[in-house]
């Protein structure tokens, strides 16, 4: 059984997609309108593609990049009358024609890559891990899928949070990486002529560099996971990051890793030299008492003491 999720807020382009998606072989399509709900059909339901309005991309900057996580876990397709995907999509030129829409899913579904939705064992209650990265960002997926899989057993994160916290680590460990150890500038990511790329390449190639290494401890419990990363670069001024929200800013691809990671994480914070930034996720069902830090709760306590004298 083929499934498919549409993401697209054009009524007369979902209507077209699901009738041609459906009358050339699959047999359940999935339609939303917005990132944030395709996010919790992704983590929720296993589908075999995920087919994006082009459009919808091009007006949001901050889905381009999440596309680009996701594809890494689910084969996407993404429709445009011009070539407007993201790294590691594929695309479709449109208008085309529902026989070129067919030969356009099935070649993504045998390109892209298999999702593996895997099991886990209930039953743990804490988990504790130390790694230590080098500069290699190809390193940076396998990695995460380590973090999230020792997160699995204690029952609450991975099915309704996995999409959302496999971004925000990605890009926590990428910025460690390329902006923290290797000191590149995230503004020659806005230059076409590869000159980020470039830079990297160079600095991989000197030791000062590429000596460096990222080192992560994850420590969770039932009540929450929490993520630390940190890297051995000067590090920076966390306050003067630019809002990539920002009218003149929205296009730009600098600051929208940290945008996804506060977006993502329930908390997000920085050490006061910015080279460590601690991410955390809780679990929605927790006593909010027992996720609250030793001396919160002691307060919390001391103050309920007093309103019952």
């Amino acid at each position: 059984m083929t499934t498919i999720l549409t993401l697209t807020d054009d009524d007369a382009l979902r209507a077209w997609l699901i009738s041609s998606l459906t009358r050339h072989g699959a047999s359940h399509v999935i339609a939303v309108s917005g990132v944030h709900e395709a996010l919790d059909r992704l983590d929720l339901h296993p589908v075999d593609l995920l087919l994006v309005d082009g459009r919808t991309c091009g007006a949001d900057p901050i889905l381009e990049t999440i596309l680009a996580h996701v594809a890494r876990r689910f084969p996407v397709l993404v429709a445009s009358p011009d070539a407007t995907a993201p790294a590691a999509c594929q695309q479709l030129t449109l208008p085309c024609s529902p026989t070129q829409l067919a030969v356009a899913v099935r070649e993504c579904l045998d390109q892209g890559p298999s999702v593996s939705r895997r099991a886990f064992a209930a039953g743990s209650t804490r988990c504790s891990l130390e790694i230590e990265l080098n500069n290699d960002r190809r390193r940076v997926p396998p990695l995460v899928a380590l973090l999230l899989e020792q997160a699995q057993p204690l029952g609450w994160l991975p099915e309704s949070q996995e999409t959302r916290v496999q971004i925000a680590l990605e890009e926590a460990l990428l910025n460690a990486v390329v902006h923290g150890n290797l000191e590149v500038c995230s503004r020659l990511r806005e230059f076409e002529d590869g000159r980020f790329e470039e830079q990297i390449a160079c600095r991989l190639r000197e030791a000062r560099f590429a000596r460096r290494r990222v080192r992560i401890r994850m420590q969770g419990n039932e009540h929450e996971v929490r993520w630390t990363i940190r890297d051995e670069g000067p590090g920076f001024d966390v306050g003067r990051l630019p809002d990539p929200r920002c009218a003149d800013r929205i296009g730009l691809a600098s600051g929208r890793g940290v945008l996804l990671m506060r977006s993502f994480m329930d908390e997000v914070t920085y050490n006061a030299r910015g080279n460590e930034v601690v991410l955390v996720k809780r679990n929605a069902g927790s006593d909010p008492l027992e996720q609250a830090a030793p001396a919160c709760r002691e307060l919390l306590s001391a103050v309920g003491a007093g309103c019952s004298d």
